[in-house]
């Protein structure tokens, strides 16, 4: 679905005069090479929002265009045009028998998110990224990259509290994703794989000097006793991931002539959300 739709996108984009007559090129990907403007779709993304009951999915579309100088403000009427010609797109998509591609309702409860068409496959307007040539990119910090463990006042029925892990001089952080492989005769000779589906965890690992801080006995006794904690991961840039973890790997070292190491190994036990 998220193939077919991408390039049905782009075929009724490049079928507009009026649009191919403003821009220069409209691709796949970035075009560094081409002479601005254009138009490039750099992602896409889908979700399985289907259930027992119904059965659909959501697919989000990225463009980027590109325009001479600085000013964003100056592709406004090509962004408009875009916008126009993106939506109707939806319905040169070929899907199986009783399926329709409808560009989705704006989202505002929960109740609403799930259209009531089985059969339907809502497509959100794109959301474009108009972005100057040369536009910097900020940096982050390495060392403002923390574990916290949380101080176990959720178990008394409270918010939990998060403490940084003292003496932290590495952090790491995986987020894996078992895929559940759905290909069949007429895939093509090319794998396929079911999306939303299969297992997902997150596994962090940490190491640094220790100094006896709270936090680090209280990583020592989830340790010891196998128990699960609250745990928060922050960045420079004020994101946050928050879940609960068990201590699967607590390992302690020292030279005679140096100081005492240890290394922490996390795995995540349920969801790793933005917090």
């Amino acid at each position: 679905m998220e193939t077919r739709l991408r390039a049905a996108l782009l075929d009724h984009l490049r079928a507009d005069p009026a649009l191919m007559d403003a821009i220069n090129l409209v691709d796949e990907a970035e075009v560094e090479r081409a002479s601005p403007p254009w138009l490039a779709l750099v992602a896409s993304a889908s979700t399985d929002w289907g259930t027992k009951t119904e059965a659909g999915r959501e697919v989000r579309i990225a463009l980027e265009l590109r325009l001479h100088g600085d000013d964003p403000a100056s592709g406004g009427d090509i962004a408009a045009r875009v916008d126009a010609r993106t939506l109707p797109a939806c319905a040169a998509v070929r899907l199986p028998r009783g399926q329709r591609c409808l560009p989705a309702r704006p989202r505002r409860t929960p109740r609403e998110q799930r259209p009531r068409d089985p059969a339907r496959i809502p497509l959100p307007p794109p959301r474009f990224r108009l972005i100057p040539k040369g536009h910097p990119m900020t940096a982050q910090r390495g060392s403002a990259f923390l574990l916290k463990i949380g101080d176990g006042t959720q178990e008394n029925g409270g918010p939990p509290a998060y403490q940084t892990v003292a003496g932290l001089r590495t952090t790491q952080l995986a987020i894996n994703g078992d895929s559940v492989v759905v290909t069949h005769k007429e895939s093509g000779g090319w794998r396929e794989l079911l999306s939303g589906a299969g297992t997902r965890s997150v596994s962090v690992s940490a190491g640094g000097i220790f100094l006896g801080s709270d936090a680090e006995a209280r990583v020592q006794s989830h340790a010891l006793a196998g128990t699960i904690d609250d745990y928060e991961l922050s960045f420079e840039d004020g994101a946050r991931l928050r879940g609960r973890f068990l201590v699967q790997r607590l390992d302690y070292s020292g030279d005679f002539n140096g100081e005492r190491n240890y290394t922490i190994q996390l795995e995540s036990s349920g969801p790793v959300v933005p917090a």
